[in-house]
């Protein structure tokens, strides 16, 4: 009964040994609050300064396109290729064009 109670008080010493030991190695030092904040402020001062620079570069290529004459807004339609008088009397018989609608009559 005596080793019993030996092997269980070896055992708990040594796990307080090695609860000692790896609790201390496994501690990162503490930062305090003042220098996170420096640190997400610097982070958020870079952020805006790309912010920025990518800003300048979108207005840089939209005075680009605008002076080279490419822009996204103008775009021309193409006209629908003219009918001869042929063709437009065969869509009149089959039924597909109206001569009074064409010409506003109706």
């Amino acid at each position: 009964m005596d080793k019993k109670i030996e092997k269980k008080e070896k055992k708990k010493e040594e796990d307080k040994t090695s609860d000692d030991n790896t609790a201390e190695g496994d501690k990162q030092p503490e930062t305090p609050l003042l220098e996170r904040a420096d640190k997400v402020a610097e982070r958020l001062e870079a952020a805006i300064k790309i912010n920025e620079e990518q800003i300048k570069r979108q207005e840089e290529l939209s005075a680009r396109l605008r002076l080279g004459g490419e822009t996204e807004g103008f775009v021309q339609t193409k006209k629908p290729a003219e009918l001869t008088p042929e063709q437009y009397a065969e869509k009149v018989l089959k039924g597909e064009a109206n001569p009074l609608k064409d010409d506003g009559f109706n």
